[in-house]
């Protein structure tokens, strides 16, 4: 019996050793070798910063505005105003800042669009039960829609909002005496 638990035990250190052992072969995607950038890497790390062909490769995708500092939210906190599929633009509508878009506790699911001066569609995002609020910037000739109808399920306000909790709609458990 003690022959058997040496031989289970002397297995351990070798198994630990092949369990980090990461194999000769280099990693490869689609047939390339992949080469570990660390300057990349380090950049990341530190400051969350993409930098290198990364960058130059997402920068076709996003708009320059995401790059930009974060605004400060208006004068006007108790601005408040239902969103529709009737675009507001930023400069006439509403001013250019920082906003807050919340979805209606009422309505499942609000979908936001942002559109830059030439309508090219920039953003788009789906709050619901999950996302249900989303703070942004939004700049002058930026034009912003939600959903398709005149029924508001989404707002935007001029201040940060807290997200409401979806369970809170479910707290009261009481029940009715049987």
């Amino acid at each position: 019996m003690r022959k058997k638990n040496y031989v289970l035990l002397s297995f351990i250190p070798l198994l630990a050793a092949c369990s980090s052992y990461t194999g000769v072969i280099s990693q490869q995607y689609d047939g390339e070798r992949i080469e570990t950038d660390t300057a990349v890497l380090a950049a990341y790390e530190e400051k969350y910063e993409i930098v290198g062909d990364e960058k130059e490769v997402l920068g076709e995708a996003l708009p320059e505005f995401f790059y930009r500092e974060p605004l400060d939210f208006g004068d006007d906190e108790d601005y408040m105003h239902p969103l529709t599929e009737e675009p507001l633009t930023v400069g006439v509508d509403l001013p250019e800042g920082r906003y807050t878009i919340v979805k209606s506790e009422e309505m499942g699911t609000g979908y936001f669009t942002v559109m830059d001066t030439d309508d090219t569609k920039v953003f788009e995002q789906l709050l619901d039960f999950t996302q249900n609020t989303l703070e942004l910037n939004l700049y002058d000739g930026m034009k912003i829609t939600a959903n398709e109808g005149y029924s508001p399920r989404l707002f935007i306000f001029g201040k940060s909002v807290a997200p409401f909790d979806p369970s809170a709609m479910f707290a009261d458990t009481s029940r009715p005496e049987v």
